[in-house]
Order: structure tokens, then sequence, then C-alpha cells
């Protein structure tokens, strides 16, 4: 696995409005915290995630399901998910998610992107 240190955002200048990541804080149960949230991101859901825990804010459910079972099994994933607000821009969004390790065994950062859909 890639690490944090791997990933120049330089390289992407294009794509980092459509970013997000957070770090995982492992312990009984797998957490995630949001360390960075694009400002398209903050646009489409009207808030800014940033230093949120993912499990509190309230559409997150599937996705914190689907970024659990990244972690435990350490395998990115894409997927085309119903928009989980309500919006008059977008119906659907798509999403690829990848796991980043500082020791390539332990996810221990997880990167997303995603692209909106009406």
């Amino acid at each position: 696995m890639p690490s944090r240190v791997d990933m120049n955002p330089a390289d992407i200048p294009y794509l980092l409005s459509s970013i997000w990541m957070a770090d995982v804080i492992a312990g009984d149960r797998i957490r995630l915290k949001v360390r960075l949230f694009g400002t398209d991101l903050v646009r489409a859901f009207s808030l800014d995630g940033t230093s949120q825990l993912l499990d509190q804010i309230s559409f997150t459910g599937d996705i914190v399901k689907r970024l659990t079972d990244l972690v435990r099994t350490r395998k990115g994933y894409y997927c085309k998910c119903k928009f989980p607000v309500e919006s008059e821009d977008y119906r659907y969004y798509s999403t690829l998610s990848l796991p980043m390790s500082s020791d390539n065994d332990t996810v221990d950062i997880i990167i997303s992107l995603l692209d909106f859909m009406e």
C-alpha cells in the first residue's frame, strides 16, 4: 500500500477539490476522522467535514460500513452510489476509495475521490 508520503498533492491539483482523506483511529471499533475535505465536497454536501468523526455525520452510515470493510480487507473499491442527502443538483456520485499505510500493513489513512452526477 502507498503511504501518505508517497502522494504529492502538487501532482494532482485538478483533483484536490474532489478529494477527501480520513485518518483511521484504531480501537474496539474502527473510527474515521476527516483530515481533508475538498471544496467541491463542501459545496455538494453543504458542510465542511474537516476534523469531524465520520460516524457523527448523519448521512454516512453506508459510507462508514464500506470504509470499515476497506480497512479490514486493505482493498480499495469503486462504486456508484445514490447521493446521500437531498439535492437539487445531484442524484448519484461515484467514489474511488483507496487505503494508505505508513507501515505497509495497517491502513491508517483512506483517500477518496468523488464525482457527482445528476
